[in-house]
């Protein structure tokens, strides 16, 4: 049968794929196949169900502009088999509420994700420490986190290594806050040069960052 991903009101027509209604992760067991999922401005709504990780061989996941709200579920980042071939996660202009998962920062979290937009929702509480110690992100190259109700300083732990081991968000070149409450000055150690070894304490290698 053919992967039942949304509820309700529900058309698929040759041409232009036109759903509305909620997400409907219940049966996501025979969708595991499943590589691209792209439902952008469908008038879907609910919230995001942690059953969606179970889809172990999506790489894109675009579900911007529609009426999806709740949080972002930390159950996301459990460990392999969650999402491990994510690269592309886009859940911009939603109503997304809640902070950011700190767990999506731990080792074998979302191995593989790139880019993770999530502007235009009202996400709030600060830029989680996390992401930068525990070694869940390391392919993250671009973050987008514009318009929404983010505040505190940015993490110096995004820019150091807690033992000098290891290279915290080593891939990320864009960071994008802008519309948000982001506060303080940029942390000393994300000024770190790099010494080029495995050991070095280094900045991320960011070429944007975006702060207005």
């Amino acid at each position: 049968p053919a992967p039942e991903l949304v509820t309700d009101r529900t058309a698929c027509k040759p041409g232009p794929v036109q759903l509305q209604g909620q997400l409907h992760p219940e049966r996501a067991e025979e969708t595991l196949t499943l590589e691209i999922d792209a439902l952008p401005d469908r008038d879907l709504g609910g919230s995001l169900s942690p059953a969606l990780s179970a889809l172990t061989a999506l790489k894109s996941l675009n579900l911007s502009s529609n009426r999806i709200g709740g949080s972002l579920p930390a159950s996301w980042a459990d460990g392999r088999g969650h999402f491990d071939a994510l690269a592309s996660l886009s859940l911009t202009n939603n109503t997304l509420v809640g902070e950011l998962p700190a767990s999506w920062g731990k080792e074998a979290a979302l191995p593989s994700l790139a880019a993770f937009d999530a502007g235009k929702n009202t996400l709030s509480g600060s830029l989680p420490p996390a992401w930068g110690t525990g070694g869940g992100l390391k392919r993250l190259s671009a973050l987008s986190l514009s318009g929404n109700n983010i505040s505190g300083p940015l993490p110096a732990e995004w820019g150091s290594s807690v033992n000098g081991s290891s290279q915290p968000l080593p891939a990320l070149e864009v960071l994008v806050l802008d519309s948000n409450r982001i506060g303080g000055s940029l942390p000393a150690s994300w000024g770190a040069a790099r010494s080029g070894g495995n050991s070095s304490k280094a900045a991320p290698p960011l070429k944007v960052l975006s702060l207005a």
